[in-house]
């Protein structure tokens, strides 16, 4: 199951000094615990804890960041992000010709260059594919894998050249995906911007909140949320808003009214 576009996976990050406040990346343990008690499982579990970790991802940078002051400087940098944006955007589209001669010369260029920079879990997860994780003993007895640098830099050009071999099979589609996956972070942090128009931080970075998990909750429970105050996706924005460290104060009718927001927007498009 893929709930983002480009399916991957966010690695976790934080420097010491935002673990201490609000808002924060929550523990793997959390984000699993959060996970099960939703009810959910396998790649539904992975997906719930993936889209958590950028949710908190896109206001730690929002916290840190400092404040621009309305005018030139704040609105040449946002139209900066955002034609980046639309360039990773229009590079996810180029890239995966309908033409055969293209794709397969695609392939050909950029699979030594995809094997090497993207992880195993990213050619995985983008493309789909499933890659052997086991290394023969042979590789486990090579000079470099028993000099100083230890086994993993032996593991690391085995797995580099499956995941090479992947990538001439779906070079194209795993660069695009990448792209896609860049792109997404812009979208919501510039999503996240928009909501800036005074006021206190926690009011918008609780509604980004609600607004992120509306958009996943569908694809997650297999069922579209209701606004009942102690209902699942309530619930939901709650766990998560303690889990990242956002004051859930009034949280559960402003999910109301996001969710009231989204629904006529549906019904008038």
């Amino acid at each position: 199951m893929r709930i983002q576009r480009n399916g991957f996976a966010w690695s976790s990050w934080a420097a010491p000094e935002i673990m201490t406040s609000s808002p924060r990346m929550p523990s793997a343990a959390k984000l699993s615990e959060i996970a099960k008690q939703h009810g959910l499982v396998g790649t539904k579990a992975q997906a719930l804890e993936d889209w958590i970790r950028q949710i908190a991802r896109i206001l730690q940078t929002d916290a840190l960041e400092p404040a621009l002051p309305p005018g030139q400087v704040r609105a040449g940098r946002l139209d900066r992000l955002r034609r980046i944006e639309k360039g990773l955007e229009t590079i996810a589209a180029l890239v995966e010709p309908s033409d055969d001669g293209i794709r397969r010369l695609l392939r050909r260029i950029w699979a030594d260059d995809v094997g090497r920079w993207l992880s195993t879990h990213a050619v995985e997860e983008g493309g789909g594919i499933g890659l052997p994780a086991n290394v023969s003993s042979r590789t486990l007895e090579t000079r470099q894998a028993t000099s100083r640098a230890g086994a993993y830099r032996a593991m690391e050009l085995a797995m580099a050249s499956r995941r090479a071999a992947a990538a001439a099979d779906a070079g194209e589609h795993l660069v695009a995906a990448f792209a896609s996956c860049l792109g997404n972070g812009l979208t919501q942090y510039l999503a996240l911007q928009r909501m800036n128009t005074g006021g206190r931080p926690a009011d918008r970075y609780r509604k980004f909140l609600i607004q992120q998990l509306l958009a996943i909750f569908p694809d997650l429970f297999d069922a579209m949320p209701t606004t009942t105050s102690t209902g699942r996706f309530v619930r939901l924005c709650m766990d998560v808003a303690d889990a990242i460290g956002i004051d859930s104060t009034g949280l559960e009718k402003a999910a109301q009214r996001e969710m009231m927001k989204a629904k006529r927007t549906t019904a008038s498009s």
